[in-house]
């Protein structure tokens, strides 16, 4: 019988060949998944630094903002808002606006010896809806600040800013000569010499910021109230294929800033300011060192600007795009909507990451910050 020898040749069987291909199928799968994974940390913790970054940014400038508000005008204009407790938009979430005083409308401070600036308002004010007022001057010291023709012509016109142009305009404070009558906070719609057209509803591209009913006008009966140009900021809401944006004077600040929220102290419970944290002083948010005193909403109205002592500011930021992982996941429940202040509760979770910006700031210009009662605070 003739011996068969085995080939030196022989090749790997049908059954090796698929064990094989089966286990590199195995080791690509598990490969791919964990570069996907890497990928996706990677582009997390890029979303992350860059919407920590953005808040940052943006908090120093509103810092700064509210650190000079007041500068030189009349004290019961130092600052204003509206807290809003309900949306106005159906589908958005409340949020709140804030104006602070604009010193670049005063042409050179260093030499200004008024320190009560304001215009009077002849007539047009109601604090309801839209109001044209009728001013005695379009400028706080005489040197208007700002070139509102269309297109710009190089002639500086008024002290209130509006670019139809560009879209652009800022904000005034109406406040009554008697600081304890409060103030309110309005978008500018149109300037034309000596009239300014205000939007008491924070009408932006057509989306009301303050539902009708919620303006909080002053009481100015025979009086002429104090008209003062303003920075203006408020959140324009988010809608299908844009994100929400934080707005400054019309011009967009930021992406994906989903809520301002802003409370103030006034020092006004018990006879003399004492620079504690009292029951009820702060409005719009709680005391931040005190535990819970207790508070009210914000009513700009209301409040006496004399009593001033701090302002706080909240930027909630989030990431440009979701974690699909997140938004699959209830358990990660920090990525929900996240709550500052007295802002309404928010329902539902998905993928964005947040981060929240809070800052405390005392306005130099407030009657409380240098220990004393100027501009008719005695």
């Amino acid at each position: 019988m003739r011996r068969r020898h085995q080939s030196a040749n022989a090749g790997f069987t049908l059954i090796e060949m698929m064990i094989s291909a089966f286990i590199l199928a195995l080791i690509t799968v598990y490969m791919t998944s964990a570069l996907l994974q890497q990928s996706r940390g990677y582009e997390v913790v890029d979303d992350v630094a860059e919407a920590q970054q953005a808040e940052r940014a943006i908090g120093d400038l509103m810092e700064r903002d509210v650190l000079a508000s007041g500068m030189l005008v009349a004290a019961g204009g130092v600052i204003a808002g509206v807290d809003n407790a309900t949306a106005a938009t159906p589908g958005s979430f409340a949020t709140d606006v804030l104006c602070v005083t604009d010193p670049g409308a005063i042409q050179n401070p260093t030499i200004e010896s008024n320190a009560d600036l304001g215009i009077e308002v002849i007539n047009g004010y109601t604090g309801s809806n839209t109001d044209t007022l009728t001013l005695a001057s379009p400028s706080l010291d005489g040197a208007p600040s700002y070139d509102n023709s269309n297109p710009a012509n190089g002639s500086l016109d008024s002290d209130f800013y509006f670019s139809p142009g560009s879209g652009q305009a800022g904000g005034l404070i109406i406040t009554h000569p008697d600081p304890a009558q409060g103030a309110q906070c309005g978008l500018i719609t149109d300037v034309a010499g000596n009239q300014v057209r205000v939007n008491w509803q924070i009408n932006f591209n057509g989306q009301n910021l303050v539902s009708p009913g919620g303006e909080t006008p002053i009481n100015t009966v025979g009086v002429r109230p104090l008209a003062i140009p303003a920075h203006i900021y408020f959140i324009q809401p988010g809608v299908v294929g844009r994100a929400p944006r934080l707005i400054r004077d019309g011009l967009l600040l930021a992406d994906d800033v989903e809520d301002l929220q802003v409370a103030y102290f006034h020092d006004d419970v018990g006879l003399v300011p004492n620079g504690t944290c009292d029951a009820n002083e702060w409005s719009g948010g709680d005391c931040p060192t005190a535990g819970l005193q207790g508070y009210n909403a914000y009513d700009s109205s209301a409040k006496d600007n004399c009593l001033l002592r701090a302002v706080r500011f909240n930027l909630v930021v989030r990431t440009a795009d979701q974690d699909t992982v997140v938004a699959q996941n209830a358990a990660l429940a920090q990525n929900a909507f996240i709550r500052t202040e007295n802002a309404p509760a928010r329902l539902g979770l998905d993928g964005f990451r947040r981060r929240v910006f809070s800052r405390t700031v005392i306005p130099r210009n407030s009657a409380l910050f240098s220990g004393q009662s100027p501009r008719g605070c005695e």
